[in-house]
Formats: C-alpha cells, structure tokens, sequence
C-alpha cells in the first residue's frame, strides 16, 4: 500500500481514479442519486473518496463500490 502524504500521486494512480469516478457516477446516476445540479460538488467528493481508498489498498475491483458506499454514508 502506498500512503501518500505529499498529495502527489502517480498517474498509475490517477488511471484508477477516473475509471473509479466513472463507474461510481454511472452507478449513482443509474440509482437517480447524481443530480446534475450538484455535479461539481459530487465529483470533487467522489475524487476524494477515490484517492483515500487507493491509499487505504482497496482493489481495483472494489473501488468504484466501495466509493459509492462511502458516498452515500457520508463519509
């Protein structure tokens, strides 16, 4: 597991992040959970959900679930 500190991340990494952000937006949109008025906002907490799971090791193949989940608790 890499933590990052630093706030800079590998574009390994950042590959993740977008195809994570992707499938959870889908997802939630799928839901009627992403509401177009607060997209800004959404995407910016998806992203952050995004880097803390890939600190904390989650995988790949749970990512995008994971995120979603954590989204919706309000973490």
């Amino acid at each position: 597991m890499t933590t990052h500190t630093d706030g800079i991340f590998e574009p390994s990494e950042l590959a993740r992040v977008d195809e994570a952000l992707k499938s959870a937006v889908a997802t939630l949109r799928a839901r009627g959970l992403f509401f177009e008025a607060e997209a800004a906002a959404s995407h910016k907490r998806l992203t952050q959900l995004c880097l803390r799971h890939i600190n904390e090791g989650t995988d790949d193949a749970l990512l995008a679930e994971s995120v979603v989940e954590a989204f919706l608790k309000g973490d």
